[in-house]
């Protein structure tokens, strides 16, 4: 009987043991367990049990049992029977699988668990960084006994994401994960620019990343100048999520972090910098900017459109203008609808000058160029309407300005300029013409009176010279013998007869004077 069983054991076996009737299997793999009869017999019926349970059945000289073992199935024991039960084999089954694995955050580092698995011996690898959205990072080293140490970095937000702890015990890698979120002061992203560009003259909006957790609840404005600050609340801003990048370790996934847009009115070229400040509940942060105006050429409000200059003597000129980048060339036009337009490329000046934000208010102040261009005023013509066209390498402008002389430069029409010194010149000329007219008719209606009523007394007839009156021969008679010192009546009778309608010429006066003594019988009472 012993020899017997010697030969019935060895009549079948397990085609994958090894010498220590063991058999490897690996956890989620696909196993075969199968069972022949050794060569030289013929073994018919055979099956493969586990705990009396028959599992795989054969009529031919082999069975096989199929199926994925899982970590439960270690340490089983298989046993192979043929049908007459005669010869019977067991084997163990020693199941590798990945030990379980937690991972624990903690205050400035994640430790990483392993224990359960087969065999038992662990290696912990680098752990992998990923973003909220499983986007890969980078890869950290952790120490031996899996422990990662939470770096300090500039910008503490870039540690938030997911780190995935990797265990190897010889059969495959076991992973743990645990997602960390980054909690304290608000911190502003290295997405900002420290000069923010704006355009002159229009509402300036600024934009600002940053991640708070928690959220931010003030944001304040300060303006650095030497020796003192000034601060400004900002109460209206807008905040909405964005997308922020991971910088610190050039990956381009993304972390969520917060925008802020709001409007910003206090400048000034006092102002060394600016910095802006967000705080939470766990503490504040600012980020240091300044304020760049950049664009076309703009001439600024400050410019007066009407330039006095006089005939024969120079003329300065001067425009104020904002240009960034600088000024590249400036020439004059003039402006004639009924001439083709002549540029004329002047020489010219710039200095740097401030002036006022006069869009905020006259808040603040900003850089500016004055231009300054020094011509001669040879002609009336050059009393004129003018364009000056400024360019730099982002556009070209204008501006429209007129040269009108000094003297009329006080009244200004619809249609031009009205001169005072002609205006006072006719009005006088008028009034005078008027009064002189007045004058002449009260002054011709006397004499006619008079003469009505002596021409019956003292009337005579010449037969050479026709009619005349004695009063006109006496007054004739005066002004040349000047019996009397009356000074005024000769030249009151002349500004008379100059506007008289009496013809009186040259002969009558000669024979006037001398005539009188032989033939006029007036007294000088009557006279």
């Amino acid at each position: 009987m012993p020899g017997l069983l010697l030969i019935f054991i060895s009549t079948i076996r397990f085609l994958n043991q090894s010498h220590d009737n063991v058999i490897y299997g690996q956890e989620g793999t696909n196993l075969n367990i199968s069972c022949a009869s050794l060569p030289g017999h013929d073994v018919h019926g055979l099956s493969i049990k586990q705990n009396n349970t028959t599992l795989a059945t054969s009529n031919s000289s082999i069975v096989t049992l199929s199926f994925n073992p899982d970590r439960d199935d270690n340490l089983n024991e298989y046993g192979c029977k043929d049908q007459n039960q005669r010869s019977m084999v067991y084997v163990t089954l020693h199941v590798y699988y990945a030990p379980n694995v937690t991972v624990i955050l903690r205050e400035n580092s994640i430790d990483c668990l392993a224990a359960d698995g087969f065999p038992d011996t662990y290696t912990f690898d680098k752990w992998e960084h990923q973003s909220e959205e499983g986007d890969h990072v980078r890869f950290v080293d952790g120490l031996q006994n899996g422990t990662l140490i939470l770096q300090t970095i500039p910008y503490q937000y870039q540690m938030n994401g997911r780190y995935i702890c990797a265990v190897s015990n010889t059969i495959r890698d076991a992973n743990g994960s645990e997602y960390f979120v980054y909690q304290g002061s608000p911190m502003f992203a290295k997405e900002n620019r420290k000069i923010k560009f704006a355009e002159l003259y229009k509402t300036i909006t600024l934009t600002f990343l940053l991640f708070s957790n928690p959220m931010v609840e003030h944001i304040w404005i300060e303006g650095v100048a030497p020796g003192y600050t000034k601060n400004e609340t900002i109460n209206d801003f807008n905040m909405s999520e964005t997308n922020l990048k991971y910088l610190d370790f050039e990956s381009n996934a993304n972390i969520k972090g917060e925008q802020i847009v709001f409007e910003f009115k206090m400048l000034s070229n006092k102002y060394e910098m600016y910095r802006v400040w967000t705080s939470n509940e766990l503490g504040e942060d600012f980020f240091s900017f300044n304020i760049k105006a950049t664009g076309a050429l703009i001439f600024v409000p400050e410019n007066r459109n009407v330039k006095h200059g006089e005939l024969d003597k120079p003329l300065t000129l001067t425009f104020l203008i904002y240009s960034d980048p600088t000024i590249k060339d400036i020439w004059i036009e003039r402006v004639d609808t009924d001439h083709n337009q002549s540029k004329i490329k002047l020489e010219f000046m710039l200095a740097n000058l401030t002036v006022p934000y006069t869009a905020f208010g006259n808040k603040g102040y900003i850089m500016c160029y004055n231009i300054t261009i020094q011509t001669n005023i040879v002609s009336s013509i050059d009393f004129h309407v003018y364009k000056i066209w400024a360019t730099n390498e982002l556009g070209v402008t204008s501006y429209k300005f007129e040269v009108i002389a000094v003297e009329s430069s006080k009244i200004k029409g619809k249609h031009g300029y009205l001169l005072i010194t002609s205006s006072s010149i006719i009005a006088c000329l008028l009034v005078y013409i008027i009064v002189i007219h007045i004058c002449f008719s009260i002054r011709k209606r006397s004499r006619t009176r008079r003469v009505n009523i002596e021409e019956p007394l003292h009337y005579n007839t010449y037969d050479e010279i026709g009619s005349i009156s004695y009063e006109a021969a006496g007054f004739r008679r005066l002004a040349i013998d000047q019996r009397e010192p009356i000074q005024q009546t000769p030249t009151n009778l002349n500004l008379q007869d100059a506007f008289s309608t009496t013809n009186i010429n040259n002969p009558l006066s000669m024979n006037c004077t001398t005539e009188t003594d032989a033939s006029s019988t007036v007294s000088d009472h009557e006279f």
